[in-house]
């Protein structure tokens, strides 16, 4: 749920979605992409209470 928020409201993660999507990837494994996407940036944020991710 966290994933399909994302994409919604976020231009970085909506546009990290649309590449597999354009490449003809089914919409689940984009989806799994994002996930692992926010997975991968709340690690860091974990790590480094300042981390600010890049627009």
């Amino acid at each position: 749920m966290a994933a399909i928020s994302a994409i919604r409201s976020n231009p970085t993660l909506r546009g990290f979605y649309q590449q597999p999507r354009q490449r003809n990837k089914p919409p689940k494994v984009a989806l799994v992409a994002v996930i692992r996407k926010l997975a991968i940036l709340l690690n860091q944020l974990l790590r480094n209470p300042s981390f600010l991710p890049a627009s």
